[in-house]
């Protein structure tokens, strides 16, 4: 039940707050394939589903690794039992990382204990969430990339730890950094 209400609860405040698209790369293809609103798995079902993401994972990985993306933009919403959901803006260079929210305030200065949504983070914490049968976990990848587009944890007795972290947008920046900086949605 609360996957659903938070879903209801992104669909309600993104219909809300018109954007600006970042950038796709050339030809890369929507990023959420299906958004699942299915309660999550029962213990068989997530036993299963562990056991093929152990094997998922390093392949997916690998995938994005072939691509050699070392700079890039995320745009990421981010829901957790927090009074509201984040619209995160991450941007990578390389190993520096700057992440934003949508009225492009750094989020160490707004929210200081806030995570800052990577892709290597994305990886971390589905790794992590596949050996820990304390969480259930459902994700989405994407088709070309490999990264995880849809990142659901949560604590399997209360459900208050974790977070979903729905990528909204992609977008492979070139060797050099733009001359004005990019327009925050």
């Amino acid at each position: 039940m609360s996957r659903l209400l938070a879903f209801i609860l992104l669909a309600v405040l993104s219909s809300g707050c018109p954007r600006q698209p970042a950038r796709p790369a050339a030809s890369a293809p929507p990023l959420l394939e299906n958004v699942n609103t299915t309660p999550p798995p029962d213990g068989a079902a997530l036993a299963k589903l562990r056991d093929s993401l152990r094997h998922e994972v390093p392949r997916r990985e690998a995938q994005w690794r072939a691509h050699a993306i070392t700079d890039y933009r995320l745009t990421v919403r981010v829901l957790t039992y927090f009074p509201a959901p984040l619209l995160e803006i991450v941007t990578v260079r390389g190993d520096s990382v700057i992440a934003r929210d949508k009225a492009g305030r750094l989020l160490g200065q707004t929210e200081p204990h806030w995570p800052t949504i990577t892709i290597s983070k994305l990886f971390a914490d589905l790794r992590r969430a596949i050996n820990d049968s304390s969480l259930t976990l459902s994700t989405l990848f994407h088709p070309t990339y490999g990264f995880p587009t849809r990142l659901n944890i949560q604590d399997k007795e209360t459900g208050h730890i974790g977070y979903l972290a729905i990528v909204e947008a992609f977008e492979i920046l070139s060797d050099t950094p733009p001359s004005t900086p990019p327009r925050q949605n």
